[in-house]
This record gives C-alpha cells, structure tokens and sequence, in this order.
C-alpha cells in the first residue's frame, strides 16, 4: 500500500506542472493508485477483522471512500461561498482552486504512508504464517483475538493457506475451476449492480440534477448557486452518516439479507424518484421538487446501508486476491460505462433546451434513467434471491468445502488429514 501511495503521490506531483502532457500521465497514474487501492484495501481490512466483526469492519472500505467524497464536496461548498461572498480574484483562481484540492489528495497519501511505517507497521497474520513466521502471526493475532481463541484461529487460518497453496489463485483458475469461475460471476454481477444502480451518476452529476430539480438560472443565479452546492454537500453528509451506521448494522444482519432487502428497496425509490422527477418537470410544483429530493436522499441512505458497504465485503468473503481484482475492474468498467452515458445523454439534451423556450425545457434523460436504474435493481434483487449465499460468520464458504471435498475425491489430495478442519467460530466466542 505504501508503493500505492508513492504512485499517488508521483501523479499528483505532476497534475501540479500544469502542463497538459504530464496532466495525463498524471491522471493515468492517479487512477492506477485508485485502482490498486480498491483492491488492496478491502484485503487488507478483511485480513485485520476478527470473523465476527468482519461485516462491520468491512463497511469502514466505504466510510473511508465516503469520507473522501465528503472532503471533496466540502471543498468544492467552501469555493463556492468565498466566490459568491467575496469579489476578488483569489475567489476566481479555478487554477489555484484546483491546485489547493489536488495538495489535499496528496496529503491523504503521505498521512497513510507515516501510518504504515510508525503506528501499524503489521503485516497480516496470514502473512507471518505462510512465511512460517508463528511468534510473529500470534502478536498480531493477540490484537484481534483473547488468547484462548488463538490456536483455533491460527488453525483455520493455517488450514487456509494450505487450500490456496494447493488451489493456486491464478486467473486462469477462475475460468477453468466451476467454483472459482461461479463466484468470480456472482461477485462481477455484484458489482455490476452496485454501479447500475445509479450511484455515482447520481453523485457525479448531481450539480445537474440538483440544478434542473431546482431550476437553476431563472430568477436568481447566485441563490440557486448556493443551494445546489448545499445539496451538494448535503449528499457528502448523507453517505457518511449512514456508511456509519453500516458498521452497526452489519454486526448483527447477515450479508444477503442486506443484499437482498436493500436492492429492493433501492427500486422502490429509484422508481418513485423517477414518478416524482417526471409530475415535477410536468407541473413545476414545489411538492413534486421537494420530492424528488426527498427520494434521492432516501436512496443514497439505503444504499449505504446495503449495496455500497455489502457489495465490497462479500467479494472480500468470497474471493481471493486475483478473483477480487476481476470483480474490481468488472465494477470500475460498469461505473465508467454508466457515467459516461448519463452523462452524455444528459448534455446532449441540456444543448437541445438551449434552443427551447425557458418554459418548455425537457428532461427526460434524468426521469428515464432512474426507471432504467430501478429496473436494474429489480433484475438484481433476483439475482440475489437465486445465486447470493450468506457469508457472515464464516472463514471460508460453503462452495470452498465442497471445492476441498472435490479435490479429495479426485486425489489431488490424497487424504482428508492434508487439510486441518476447517470450523465456523461461534459468533458468542469472538468479542
């Protein structure tokens, strides 16, 4: 992680060049340090978690994206009110402005390298055992464990390792084993969903939105302005406040539960946002505006309630590292696909209203999409329903014991003593 963040920080050193070339090797850069960071992270979260605590510790992968995002949106609120407050050029230096934002990032980076080398300076336990490194992996494990649970950890953890050892985490293991290549679809699947949702053509063109919602640029600019980088901010707020909460949930709802009743109800309200979002562009009434709002706040608290914490912690329960980094790259290319394409659409018809009467502005690219989105969902909830098993509570899941006793049966392992039983830990012992 510490080489991810030198990757950070060498692009966010060149964005500061301000030279167009190096601008996109710097992005280049930025984006494979993200990238590396959406797979490292929640590894690494999921290595650290106690078994039972594993859910609530896996939603801190989407309080900590969350936080960021909130950073972000602070920052772009704090502008705009020194550009509405104050009429001077510093307010309007979008290069300083962008210059100030770009050293935050940077900051984020070298805060987590000086966290890594002075006050975590662990590697996982896992770790320490494949090395055969035992008093090493016990000092981590007396961190996480009493020490009357050590042993049986460190043997479901060593029993572990010895099935990847056997197993090989290739990719081309996750075509050519059906296990493998099972959970490899469902965890792509998940992602998948998790992004045609609509959450991030939400959250990236929500200045949009917010904008046509509040039909900015009619009367007065400066106070239309104001309020929608407030929303702005407000959904900022919104994401942390309930990725919060997710860590309580977590604790005591299984996996697919939350899967499950959160996707259905994400179409619910995905739905009913674009009812609402369709009668208030038809009557302008302040009901359906207020609405509208009302239904995008309520989705994005669902949301983090189910598929956003959910989605990362079970590809982290199901997959290893290489079968983590397809399910990453499957969620990036759909996140990409998705904003693109709202995006483009919602421009295409913002040049079409420049041509029309104030008052006969059109926008169905946003009512439609959030049917298209709800719609998603609903194909999603099925899906869940169908191929989703629970996690919570578990080392490895169902389909690795039935993977082990496969092998058994085509003697790849000669006997059943090559493995150390693999056991659930009761979720009454780990506390």
């Amino acid at each position: 992680m510490m080489i991810t963040d030198f990757i950070g920080i060498l692009g966010y050193a060149l964005q500061e060049l301000g030279n167009v070339e190096t601008f996109f090797i710097a992005r280049a850069l930025i984006g494979f340090a993200v990238g590396l960071n959406s797979t490292l992270v929640p590894t690494y979260i999921n290595l650290f978690s106690p078994i039972y605590l594993s859910g609530s510790f896996g939603a801190l992968n989407q309080i900590l994206i969350n936080t960021g995002a909130l950073l972000g949106l602070s920052t772009g609120f704090f502008f705009t009110q020194i550009k509405l407050t104050y009429d001077t050029k510093l307010a309007d230096d979008q290069q300083l402005n962008c210059r100030i934002v770009f050293g935050l990032a940077a900051i984020t980076c070298i805060m987590r390298i000086l966290f890594l080398l002075f006050l975590y300076r662990w590697e996982p336990p896992q770790y320490y055992l494949a090395n055969n490194q035992n008093l090493e992996a016990n000092k981590v494990l007396l961190k996480i464990y009493k020490q009357e649970y050590i042993q049986d950890v460190t043997q479901q953890m060593t029993a572990k390792i010895n099935k990847q050892r056997i197993q090989q985490d290739t990719y081309i293991q996750y075509f050519r084993n059906p296990q493998l290549r099972f959970k490899v679809l469902v965890a792509s699947c998940l992602s998948i969903l998790q992004q045609v949702s609509g959450i991030n053509a939400i959250i990236f063109y929500s200045t949009t939105i917010f904008s046509n919602i509040l039909n900015s640029g009619k009367e007065d600019k400066d106070n239309d302005l104001s309020n929608i980088a407030m929303y702005n901010l407000y959904v900022g707020i919104t994401n942390f406040a309930f990725s919060l909460f997710a860590i309580w949930g977590l604790k005591y709802v299984g996996r697919r539960p939350a899967l499950l009743y959160g996707t259905i109800l994400c179409a619910i309200i995905l739905i009913l946002t674009g009812v609402s979002m369709y009668e208030s562009h038809q009557d302008q009434s302040e009901f359906y505006n207020y609405s509208t709002l009302g239904c995008i706040f309520l989705f994005l608290m669902v949301f983090q309630l189910s598929l956003g914490p959910v989605v990362w912690i079970y590809i982290s329960d199901t997959l290893q590292n290489k079968g983590i980094s397809i399910a990453v790259l499957i969620n990036w290319a759909s996140n990409t696909l998705v904003t693109l394409l709202f995006g483009y659409f919602t421009a295409r018809e913002a040049e079409y209203n420049k041509t029309q009467d104030p008052n006969n502005q059109k926008y169905t690219v946003e009512f439609t999409s959030f049917f298209i989105f709800g719609i998603f969902c609903i194909f999603g909830s099925v899906f869940i329903f169908f191929y989703v098993k629970e996690t919570k509570n578990t080392l490895i899941s169902d389909s690795d014991q039935q993977q082990q006793l496969s092998l058994i049966q085509n003697n790849t392992i000669k006997t059943s003593q090559d493995f150390i039983d693999f056991k659930f830990i009761d979720r009454q012992r780990i506390t």
